[in-house]
């Protein structure tokens, strides 16, 4: 093992550990690829938190949404057939009835997440029901159910198709059942027969018949979080036939492996192709420019979906093709930089994983430094400035705490969010929203010494 590879491991294993311990995440599983070699893969705590089961690279877990380039997939190698086209009206294979006044829905426009349909909750429907979460009993158990659900979503539509991106999980269900249409087989066994099997990913899959009998496979968990704490339970994995297309498979990292080395070389384990190299570029491109996906601090350039992945044009001059993943009791991220053959993969068994920790070791990968990474810098930056503070003499005392990604000044009076003046947070000033059209600046400033204080209107409050 190279020099850089232990550095890299050893940033990495230190960083997962706090996420991990931090996001009450009992298990996972990461894999790494350069220049179109496995590098890394190993399994963090555990797959079953009763038992204490160690992970392994080659425990199952729910992918979530990684599924839907592998439902991408499937529609684009139909099309290479000449079974369908990208430009064919959703309409021709389903009853869709939607507003005849715009423009058809296309797959493509399904694929690319801009079919201008707003979310209509079916995600969330199906997969509390499995999971315990609040739901409506919306009828949404076949796909009868989700037409008639779709067609009489027609006051929510919200634009033309083509002209923005509204993230629809349905949409994916709607593409399962158009290649189980098309190809005359379910949706599950097409996927294992022409992508699954080829790649040499054999223990993947879809079914409940087909999985419950593994050994080596996840315990699902469920958060909740009250009064600052933090409780898992045990959950039943939503295995339904509605979730296969838009995130129902299950695979291991040692097999999300062989998922990572096709997309960015085109190629099986065998040396065959599943698609041709300018269809799976057209996959990785940008169909659908979008703001409303900008969720980082850092947005790397231009984003926008293209069938089945999130790309982002510049990665620190590199073009990122990601996708994440959760199905609320587990979940997934994968992330490449085609132009390096660098990538990597996880999976958790809760619904979130540290996915700024992956693109800091991605960026690793590439030459950068994990511990520079502009997410994970502004991260600790955030951790340094919560806690106690009082001014003078202690005569009143506030407190600086994190909710996710937000800081929230809080006294006896008052409590509110601190937005960062700046999109980097880099020079510790942010602002408070303390009533209609009312901004309170407040900065955070250290000496050399280390001692920070907290400036806000006329108070200097230190930190305890």
């Amino acid at each position: 093992m190279s020099d850089s590879i232990t550095i890299l491991e050893q940033k990495f294993n230190r960083w997962i550990g706090q996420k991990m311990s931090s996001m009450h995440i009992p298990g996972m599983s990461v894999v790494m690829i350069k220049d179109g070699k496995i590098i890394f893969n190993r399994g963090y705590g555990a797959k079953n938190n009763e038992k204490n089961s160690p992970v392994t690279p080659d425990t199952l877990f729910g992918v979530g949404s990684v599924t839907k380039s592998f439902t991408c997939l499937a529609i684009m190698q139909l099309w290479e057939r000449g079974l369908l086209k990208l430009d064919d009206p959703v309409d021709q294979y389903l009853p869709l009835n939607l507003d005849q006044t715009r423009p058809p829905i296309t797959l493509h426009h399904l694929m690319s997440m801009s079919s201008g349909l707003p979310n209509l909750g079916v995600a969330e429907n199906i997969i509390y029901r499995f999971t315990g979460g609040p739901h409506k009993f919306n009828p949404l158990s076949g796909i009868e159910d989700l037409l008639q659900h779709i067609n009489e979503g027609q006051s929510e539509i919200a634009a033309d198709p083509g002209e923005r991106m509204f993230y629809l999980n349905s949409g994916y269900s709607l593409l399962a059942e158009v290649i189980t249409r098309v190809s005359g087989e379910p949706f599950h066994r097409f996927v294992e027969k022409n992508i699954l099997q080829p790649l040499q990913m054999n223990r993947s899959g879809f079914a409940r018949e087909d999985l419950e009998q593994e050994q080596d496979i996840m315990t699902a968990y469920k958060q909740d979080s009250s009064e600052g704490k933090t409780k898992i339970t045990p959950a039943p994995h939503p295995y339904h036939p509605l979730v296969y297309g838009p995130g129902g498979l299950l695979s291991s990292t040692r097999e999300l492996a062989h998922y990572l080395l096709f997309s960015m070389e085109g190629q099986t384990p065998a040396g065959e192709s599943l698609l041709e190299p300018d269809r799976l570029q057209k996959m990785q491109s940008i169909h659908c420019e979008t703001e409303d996906s900008r969720q980082k601090y850092s947005t790397f350039g231009r984003k926008g979906y293209g069938y089945g992945w999130s790309i982002s044009e510049d990665f620190f001059g590199h073009t990122l093709v990601e996708h994440g993943g959760s199905t609320a009791v587990s979940s997934a991220y994968l992330a490449f930089i085609p132009g390096e053959k660098a990538g990597i993969g996880a999976v958790a068994n809760v619904g979130g994983l540290p996915s700024n920790v992956l693109d800091a070791a991605l960026w690793e990968l590439i030459g950068g430094d994990m511990d520079e990474f502009p997410a994970l810098k502004i991260e600790k930056r955030m951790e340094r400035l919560t806690g106690n503070y009082e001014n003078f003499k202690g005569t009143t005392e506030i407190k600086v705490e994190r909710q996710g990604g937000i800081l929230f000044y809080k006294s006896d009076m008052a409590s509110f969010p601190l937005i960062p003046e700046k999109d980097n947070a880099a020079n510790d000033r942010y602002y408070a929203i303390t009533g209609p059209g009312e901004k309170l600046p407040v900065e955070f400033v250290e000496n050399s010494s280390g001692e920070i204080d907290l400036f806000a209107e006329r108070n200097r409050f230190r930190k305890k």
